[in-house]
Order: structure tokens, then C-alpha cells, then sequence
């Protein structure tokens, strides 16, 4: 398999292809002591709402690839188990996301966030706030199942 494509494409470009096409992105719920952690947005889409680490996947990067890459992006975490648990369809800012939700664990890590979050949270599934996307709250629903079961 060749490596993922990393090339970015001209914004006005890619904003025309989150218009016109589905993305496929990978979210990963991580749990330490039955707490998920939760990224607050700095940017767009959901600014400023709790969301779960994750993004689109490259072309030609497998989905545990993309789980590795984006977690490790985003906080500096490095996941040691990597189980899918559900396909979820977000609607965004005319975009539209086909994300592949997966849990993972990451151990005793330190959280270190990247320029897209101002904060993050590990929270006990039933006190995630009220005003967090209905999806996410259902990927960590989902996700609490899968956890439960292994």
C-alpha cells in the first residue's frame, strides 16, 4: 500500500468538494476510567463546542492509520487499541461527514492539544453537556456498548 497522500489541495478547491461530496472522517472515543475525553473546538466547524478527536481520512491511509494520525495530531496520545463501533452521518456548515467512529485506549498519557482546540475534558459519559452535538453524545453512546462488551 502506498503511503496516505498528504498534499493539500487549494482551499477555495476543497471547500468546493465538502459542497459537492460526502468527507470521510475517523472520530475516536477514548476512555481512562470510564471518563471520554472531549476537545473543545477552536475552529470551525463546531467552534467552540466539545467534540471528539478525529478528522478526514487521506487518500490511501487505512482507517487505523487515520485513527493513529489524528489522535496522535491532535493530542499527542497514542492509541493501543483500535475497535470500530459505528458509521455516523454529520450535517455541518454545507458540509456533509461519513464518520467512522471508533474506541480506543491510550493509556496514562499526557493530553497535549494542537491548534484546533482551546481545551479538553475527560468526562463521565452521562454529564457531557446538553449542548454537545446529538452525534457525538451517540458515538459515545455507541462506543460505551462496545466497551462494555469486550
Amino acid at each position: 500500500m502506498k503511503s496516505p497522500t498528504t498534499c493539500h489541495i487549494a482551499k477555495p478547491l476543497y471547500w468546493l468538494c465538502q459542497k459537492l461530496l460526502p468527507i470521510v472522517c475517523v472520530d475516536i472515543v477514548v476512555f481512562r476510567d470510564n471518563q471520554v475525553l472531549l476537545l473543545k473546538r477552536a475552529i470551525s466547524p463546531s467552534l467552540g463546542h466539545w467534540a471528539l478527536p478525529g478528522g478526514r481520512v487521506l487518500r490511501g491511509e487505512t482507517l487505523n492509520d487515520a485513527v493513529r494520525r489524528k489522535l496522535r495530531q491532535e493530542t499527542l496520545l497514542t492509541p493501543t487499541l483500535i475497535t470500530p463501533c459505528g458509521v455516523h452521518e454529520c450535517f455541518l456548515e454545507e458540509r456533509h461527514n461519513v464518520n467512522i467512529t471508533f474506541l480506543a485506549s491510550a493509556g496514562n498519557g499526557k493530553v497535549t492539544l494542537d491548534f484546533q482546540h482551546t481545551d479538553y475534558s475527560w468526562m463521565y459519559p452521562d454529564k457531557i453537556p446538553q449542548d454537545t452535538s446529538p452525534v457525538v453524545i451517540k458515538q459515545v453512546q455507541d462506543a460505551l456498548k462496545i466497551k462494555e462488551a469486550i
